[in-house]
């Protein structure tokens, strides 16, 4: 499908690492040319949604997080592990806490003050969104308003 991998040397089983999110729209506008269309990233609340598993908690796990949970927050002696090593969350998605990062549409930005639905973020900026965490930092979670 894709000839090339940008990110660095792995193997099958685990995650694409150190890819930039223009990387990724290559990926996605190549995967669209060879199917029906309509992939893309996802934005921020799709993200969160999709990374608690239905759930209201700061993780999908509860209120905090362990190194059992996910791989993050290693340092220099981190490294990405085999995708699915850790548990799955209610929707079947493994490592959303951690293991590498994963980029989303959004651009960085303030929200609306309030309850929200579906937000969007801002149309243009000067940084993109990652979400989640990875195995030499920790993990990030919450949809805020800064």
């Amino acid at each position: 499908m894709v000839t090339t991998n940008p990110g660095k040397p792995c193997n099958p089983s685990q995650p694409v690492k150190f890819v930039s999110w223009d990387d990724c729209q290559d990926f996605v506008r190549k995967l669209n040319e060879r199917t029906t269309g309509g992939f893309r990233l996802p934005t921020e609340a799709e993200w969160e949604y999709a990374c608690r598993g239905g759930t209201d908690t700061s993780f999908a796990f509860g209120e905090t997080i362990t190194k059992r949970d996910a791989n993050f927050g290693r340092g220099d002696e981190g490294k990405p592990e085999p995708v699915g090593r850790y548990p799955a969350n209610a929707f079947g998605l493994h490592d959303m806490h951690g293991n590498v990062w994963e980029w989303c549409q959004d651009w960085t930005g303030d929200l609306p003050e309030g309850p929200l639905k579906d937000p969007k973020g801002p149309q243009a900026g000067k940084e993109r969104i990652l979400r989640g965490g990875c195995f030499y930092d920790g993990p990030k979670g919450g949809l805020s308003s800064s």
